[in-house]
């Protein structure tokens, strides 16, 4: 547990029954660490009543404000808080009532302690798998409904033409392959971005080259990548669009190889090493539905071969079994659904309408 939230609780506590004393109605957040959680929320919440948003700090405050969103800062006193992230602990009243859902599809690093899902009223998973596994953790709040970030990918919000649009905006050659390599924080010890980052160009020629980073990777690999000329680098938050208009991922143990196995298309994974959190369960898995390279010269070679021939699409499907509930496009709803009955005033009379017409 964050030590902050042992060093706030009582005071917190103290504030929270006062200001509930004087509210004549419930009130509730949801609490934004950055304009990621947004995306991850936005296929739940346009089932659900309007819900305030609480920024992290003044840059995401700032930020959201660009997008036309509205926030405000900390301290609150909900009565309950919904967040895509574990930060309950800023929320350390017992009596409010706290949600959460993943950040990232599955678990692709090992679970934090299992406290920090257990504040949580439900925390949501991404499978019956997952929540199989982390209840061998000692995790007890979480339920397997799907990934809803992934439902704008199932349910016809991009169209074949808004699709081309990208293509165009960006100059993507039409006849060549795409390829979009992503890289997980270098500092997390699974990172392989050291062994592609300074050699895209020698692709350029042969493949329209698309990179996503995580938040945290350095400004260092930054300015090497976004200075090779021929690659797009993607700042969207939203990747969906993105990894529905590539052919091939190249990744290490970022979750957007998930994402890519939900669409059914090949990922080349890096191999890299073992580190506290990188469990062999998510090796195996890995071995499993990826093609595993060790260097640059070996995804070149990879590269040319999975383009004519791929070999791992029924791999894929029984990993996204595992991986996933359904993708059918409607996990935002399922999520929904389960919020209004711990908090009624969110629900919307349409909710049910659509509930009626979900399998």
């Amino acid at each position: 547990m964050v030590f902050s939230y042992y060093l706030i609780k009582i005071p917190y506590c103290i504030a929270w029954y006062t200001l509930r004393i004087f509210r004549r109605k419930r009130k509730g957040y949801f609490y934004c660490g950055d304009l990621f959680d947004i995306e991850i929320f936005k296929s739940v919440s346009k089932f659900l009543a309007t819900i305030p948003v609480i920024a992290k700090n003044k840059k995401v405050k700032e930020q959201l404000s660009k997008m036309g969103i509205n926030s405000i800062l900390l301290p609150r006193f909900p009565d309950y808080v919904i967040m895509t992230r574990h930060a309950a602990h800023k929320f350390p009243c017992n009596r409010i009532t706290r949600i959460g859902m993943r950040h990232g599809p599955y678990h692709f690093k090992n679970y934090t302690n299992a406290s920090n899902y257990n504040m949580f009223d439900v925390y949501f998973m991404t499978s019956p798998e997952d929540v199989r596994i982390g209840s061998k953790k000692g995790i007890k709040s979480a339920i397997g409904v799907g990934y809803p970030k992934l439902d704008c990918a199932f349910d016809g919000t991009y169209t074949q033409d808004y699709l081309d649009s990208i293509r165009q905006e960006y100059c993507l050659v039409k006849h060549k392959p795409t390829v979009l390599f992503s890289a997980t924080w270098e500092g997390s010890g699974m990172s392989a971005i050291d062994r592609w980052a300074n050699k895209l160009s020698s692709l350029t020629s042969k493949y329209n080259v698309l990179v996503t980073l995580h938040p945290w990777v350095s400004d260092n690999y930054r300015e090497i990548i976004s200075l090779t000329e021929g690659v797009v680098v993607i700042e969207d938050n939203d990747l969906v669009p993105w990894i529905m208009i590539s052919d091939i991922c190249v990744g290490d143990t970022s979750s957007v190889l998930a994402e890519f196995s939900a669409l059914n298309k090949p990922v080349i994974t890096f191999k890299v090493q073992r580190a506290n959190r990188l469990t062999e369960e998510i090796i195996k898995l890995l071995d499993f539905f990826t093609y595993r390279v060790d260097t640059f010269d070996e995804l070149r070679i990879k590269l040319r071969e999975v383009i004519h021939t791929d070999n791992l699409d029924q791999a894929r499907i029984q990993a996204n079994r595992i991986m996933f509930n359904h993708l059918d496009g409607s996990a935002g709803l399922r999520i929904a659904s389960t919020i209004v009955k711990l908090i009624p005033e969110l629900k919307l009379p349409q909710i049910d309408y659509y509930l009626e017409n979900v399998d």
